[in-house]
């Protein structure tokens, strides 16, 4: 019977406990789209947050969350608000693929970015449209896509043929 009593005396005890730990994990936690000397962390939400890379074409480099299951890839970057310059999301897939994409549920125009198995641009979508359901295809087959915000292929003159560098963690 003392255990019982003990146990119901030292219940709110844990909860209270619980929701303090709980507040100081939640004030320690960055901003969203907190930025760091360059290196952009991980948005709240992402599917692997741990996954960043950096893809470098030509004088650009972006850090980028990886996008490799099946969920991942569905979710991409729909319901952000924004994005860091510099920094997007790599889809990989299994094998080439000519899969479309959408904007459904995206709030920003970004940049798609078509890779083929040999590491280079095979097809660029420019200023995707914001909530579109327009399917938007790649000419050629691919392997990996890179979105990224819309003029960033423009700034940096990535073209269709420009080689494409993965590096594994942040730049």
């Amino acid at each position: 019977m003392k255990r019982y009593l003990f146990l119901l005396l030292m219940l709110p005890v844990i909860f209270i406990a619980c929701e303090k730990m709980d507040s100081a994990v939640e004030s320690a936690t960055p901003p969203p789209d907190a930025v760091n000397d360059h290196v952009a962390t991980p948005f709240q939400g992402t599917m692997n947050p741990g996954a960043v890379a950096t893809i470098v074409i030509g004088e650009a480099s972006f850090s980028v969350e990886i996008a490799e299951s099946d969920e991942e890839r569905r979710l991409g970057l729909m319901n952000r608000e924004s994005i860091p310059p510099n920094y997007g999301m790599w889809f990989v897939f299994p094998e080439l693929v000519r899969e479309p994409f959408w904007m459904k549920d995206t709030q920003i125009p970004l940049d798609i970015i078509f890779v083929g198995d040999d590491m280079r641009v095979v097809d660029i979508i420019k200023n995707a449209t914001p909530g579109s359901d327009d399917l938007l295809k790649s000419k050629d087959p691919y392997r990996y896509v890179l979105e990224v915000n819309s003029g960033s292929a423009d700034r940096y003159d990535i073209e269709v043929g420009d080689a494409v560098e993965k590096r594994v963690g942040p730049k």
